[in-house]
């Protein structure tokens, strides 16, 4: 199961690391990326 805290914490580290600016960019990508993982983890893994 994917934690969307933990997704949320790993943003906000890589942001740090990349800074902000760049992120604000790319986040609709991310999320976007997550949403699509998380659709194909519940579709192909059956927990």
């Amino acid at each position: 199961m994917i934690d969307e805290q933990a997704v949320g914490m790993l943003l906000y580290h890589i942001s740090k690391e990349v800074g902000s600016q760049w992120i604000e960019g790319h986040i609709e990508h991310y999320i976007g990326l997550y949403r699509n993982m998380k659709d194909w983890l519940n579709s192909e893994v059956k927990i």
